[in-house]
């Protein structure tokens, strides 16, 4: 039966393990950064694969300029990576996916009250670090093409879950009662590496 653990607001987990699912729900104005790759483990003598999921709240009100939390919550999630592996100096961690999903456009009612306030800037600046950012001197191996982008998925009550597992990304756009609900798989052609992502909306 597989092992599922949470991944809350702000937490991050990385799992080499076939049968743990991580899962992450409530991404609204949040994004959720998203990696499936492998490595060369010393000890196994074996390459082994892994995933890693991390809720981003987005920016902190903060003294930091917001392109630079953003570069430095891409390189948190690197570092973790790299830590996580443990691999030595020299070594390479290839990604085979890389992901990010979530953020949500201002929202304003009919009198123009404020709603919901957006996360455009941390979408926009979160895709100018990940263009810049130097994957090879971090010690990664990754195709421009594995890299996607999903964002303003949701509105009004929405809100997405995500399951991920070494081979599969499962992405569920919910809506509260009384909405029915509809299936859309996005096209294989959207997502990178050998993952599987489906979106329900609901």
């Amino acid at each position: 039966m597989p092992k599922k653990l949470r991944v809350d607001m702000d937490q991050m987990l990385f799992t080499s393990d076939e049968e743990t699912v991580l899962i992450t729900n409530g991404i609204t104005t949040c994004i959720a950064f998203i990696a499936q790759g492998s490595f060369w483990d010393e000890e196994e003598d074996d390459m082994v694969d892994f995933c890693g999921l991390y809720h981003w709240s987005g920016f902190r009100r903060v003294d930091t300029p917001l392109d630079q939390q953003a570069k430095n919550a891409l390189l948190y999630f690197f570092k973790t990576l790299t830590s996580y592996t443990g691999i030595d100096r020299g070594e390479k961690i290839t990604i085979d996916t890389l992901c990010f999903i979530g953020g949500e456009k201002e929202q304003r009612d009919s009198d123009n009250g404020l709603i919901v306030t957006g996360t455009e800037a941390e979408v926009y600046l979160l895709k100018q670090a990940v263009r810049e950012f130097n994957f090879v001197a971090h010690q990664f191996i990754i195709a421009s093409e594995n890299i996607s982008h999903h964002h303003f998925l949701t509105e009004g009550e929405q809100s997405i879950s995500i399951k991920l597992t070494l081979d599969a990304i499962n992405c569920k756009v919910e809506s509260p009662e009384p909405y029915n609900s509809s299936e859309e798989e996005l096209h294989q052609e959207n997502l990178t590496g050998s993952s599987s992502l489906s979106s329900t909306l609901m």
